[in-house]
């Protein structure tokens, strides 16, 4: 508890309190240290944390509740849901949504993965129907996932903007940040970085779209 407390005062002396924490992301799946694999502990833990934060913190920083898009491995029952800390220990209800595991290669492909469990826009709703914020703190194409990635795939990049651009504006969607990398083993979602021995991926296609989306709009 002392650790967290002493996170909390931190946030104060550098006025950092209006920052947002994505404690814990991705525990739905299983390649994490805090991976859900036992839902209740894991939800505990949770709120011990988020109690000892808020109490030292003035005023309380953003708690993010980030899972990964798709299929959970954890917890057990692999509905992401059944990890959730509660509305009274939760913010901001995200999502890290990849091109990957599944790809979508089509926009029908985009538009059923979007609505299923684990989903951008099933959980969006969810965040709706708690009073809950929205942000999706990592997304991006997903080279470095092989035949179970969508490769250079500029349609996710459109895809992905409309779908920002439907729920901007209505005072749940927060945030979206792209999560730009290249190096080997990760997901391969570079759009901007030059190849070098430790940059492997590249996505010239998405990149073009990716600026031709954004650089348009910026500032509206």
């Amino acid at each position: 508890d002392s650790y967290w407390r002493t996170f909390g005062n931190t946030l104060n002396t550098t006025g950092r309190q209006n920052s947002i924490i994505r404690l814990a992301w991705e525990a739905n799946g299983n390649w994490y240290e805090w991976s859900a694999t036992d839902a209740t502990a894991y939800i505990n833990c949770w709120r011990h944390i988020v109690t000892a934060i808020r109490s030292t913190t003035t005023p309380d920083p953003s708690i993010s509740w980030t899972i990964n898009a798709h299929y959970s491995q954890n917890p057990p029952s692999h509905n992401p849901l059944d990890i959730y800390p509660g509305d009274a220990w939760v913010d901001v209800v995200g999502l890290d949504n990849y091109d990957n595991y599944p790809a979508s290669r089509t926009y029908a492909d985009f538009t059923s993965q979007a609505n299923a469990q684990g989903g951008i826009t099933w959980l969006y709703n969810f965040a709706r129907s708690h009073g809950k914020q929205f942000g999706v703190g990592e997304w991006g194409v997903a080279s470095g996932a092989g035949a179970n990635g969508g490769g250079d795939n500029p349609d996710f990049i459109s895809w992905m903007y409309d779908w920002f651009r439907a729920r901007a504006g209505g005072g749940t969607f927060l945030d979206e940040m792209y999560f730009n990398v290249c190096s080997p083993g990760n997901v391969g979602s570079n759009l901007n970085a030059a190849p070098t021995s430790t940059c492997v991926f590249l996505n010239p296609k998405s990149a073009v779209r990716y600026r031709e989306l954004w650089s348009r709009n910026i500032g509206k």
